[in-house]
Protein backbone atom coordinates (compact mmCIF):
# COMPACT_ATOMS: atom_id res chain seq x y z
CA UNK A 1 0.00 0.00 0.00
CA UNK A 2 0.89 3.62 -0.79
CA UNK A 3 1.20 5.82 2.16
CA UNK A 4 1.99 9.61 2.71
CA UNK A 5 2.44 10.63 6.11
CA UNK A 6 2.27 14.14 6.89
CA UNK A 7 3.58 16.32 9.95
CA UNK A 8 4.29 19.76 10.42
CA UNK A 9 8.23 19.76 9.05
CA UNK A 10 8.62 15.95 8.25
CA UNK A 11 11.52 14.90 10.09
CA UNK A 12 10.13 13.71 13.19
CA UNK A 13 6.36 12.10 13.46
CA UNK A 14 5.95 11.39 9.65
CA UNK A 15 8.98 10.08 9.35
CA UNK A 16 8.86 7.81 12.14
CA UNK A 17 5.38 6.77 11.16
CA UNK A 18 6.93 5.90 7.73
CA UNK A 19 9.44 4.11 8.94
CA UNK A 20 8.03 1.95 10.76
CA UNK A 21 5.25 1.55 8.03
CA UNK A 22 7.98 0.86 5.72
CA UNK A 23 9.10 -2.18 8.11
CA UNK A 24 6.11 -3.85 7.29
CA UNK A 25 5.68 -4.31 4.04
CA UNK A 26 4.29 -0.48 2.80
CA UNK A 27 5.69 2.16 0.17
CA UNK A 28 5.33 5.12 2.80
CA UNK A 29 6.29 8.35 2.53
CA UNK A 30 7.34 11.37 5.37
CA UNK A 31 6.20 14.90 4.02
CA UNK A 32 6.18 18.44 5.97
CA UNK A 33 3.19 20.71 5.38
CA UNK A 34 5.75 23.88 6.65
CA UNK A 35 8.03 23.00 4.12
CA UNK A 36 6.48 21.81 0.93
CA UNK A 37 4.60 23.86 -1.20
CA UNK A 38 0.78 22.79 -2.30
CA UNK A 39 1.98 21.14 -5.16
CA UNK A 40 4.48 18.40 -4.28
CA UNK A 41 1.89 17.47 -1.66
CA UNK A 42 -0.84 17.20 -4.03
CA UNK A 43 0.71 14.85 -6.20
CA UNK A 44 1.78 12.93 -3.34
CA UNK A 45 -1.45 12.85 -2.08
CA UNK A 46 -2.78 11.50 -5.61
CA UNK A 47 0.15 8.89 -5.32
CA UNK A 48 -1.31 7.46 -1.99
CA UNK A 49 -4.14 4.67 -1.44
CA UNK A 50 -3.68 6.42 2.88
CA UNK A 51 -2.63 9.56 3.98
CA UNK A 52 -1.76 9.26 8.03
CA UNK A 53 -1.62 12.56 9.48
CA UNK A 54 0.15 13.32 12.71
CA UNK A 55 -2.49 15.68 13.87
CA UNK A 56 -6.19 16.27 13.15
CA UNK A 57 -5.74 19.51 12.74
CA UNK A 58 -3.34 18.64 9.63
CA UNK A 59 -6.78 18.23 7.74
CA UNK A 60 -6.62 21.45 6.27
CA UNK A 61 -2.85 20.73 4.37
CA UNK A 62 -4.23 17.63 2.06
CA UNK A 63 -5.98 17.97 -0.37
CA UNK A 64 -9.90 18.67 -0.31
CA UNK A 65 -9.86 16.01 -3.50
CA UNK A 66 -7.71 13.16 -1.11
CA UNK A 67 -9.23 13.93 2.21
CA UNK A 68 -11.24 10.81 1.97
CA UNK A 69 -8.26 9.19 2.28
CA UNK A 70 -6.98 10.84 5.75
CA UNK A 71 -6.30 8.84 8.83
CA UNK A 72 -4.82 10.70 11.89
CA UNK A 73 -2.58 9.35 14.50
CA UNK A 74 -3.33 12.59 16.72
CA UNK A 75 0.56 12.19 18.73
CA UNK A 76 0.53 16.11 19.24
CA UNK A 77 2.93 18.64 18.74
CA UNK A 78 6.37 17.27 17.86
CA UNK A 79 8.07 16.99 21.50
CA UNK A 80 11.07 14.42 20.62
CA UNK A 81 12.16 15.56 17.57
CA UNK A 82 14.09 12.65 16.43
CA UNK A 83 11.92 10.40 14.40
CA UNK A 84 14.26 7.23 16.17
CA UNK A 85 12.81 8.04 19.92
CA UNK A 86 11.69 5.03 21.24
CA UNK A 87 8.39 6.95 23.02
CA UNK A 88 7.82 8.03 19.54
CA UNK A 89 8.00 4.47 17.76
CA UNK A 90 6.67 3.12 20.07
CA UNK A 91 2.79 5.70 19.99
CA UNK A 92 3.04 4.62 16.41
CA UNK A 93 3.47 1.34 16.43
CA UNK A 94 1.05 0.56 18.51
CA UNK A 95 -1.42 2.97 16.86
CA UNK A 96 -0.14 0.96 13.37
CA UNK A 97 -1.20 -2.06 15.31
CA UNK A 98 -4.88 -0.89 16.30
CA UNK A 99 -5.62 0.40 12.67
CA UNK A 100 -4.76 -3.12 11.14
CA UNK A 101 -1.67 -1.54 9.20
Amino acid sequence: MNILCVCQAGNSRSAAMAWELKGRGHNAVPCGWQVNSPNPIGLLAAWADKIVIMQAGFRGHVPGTCRHKIMVCDVGPDRWVNPTHPELRQIVRDWIEKEGL
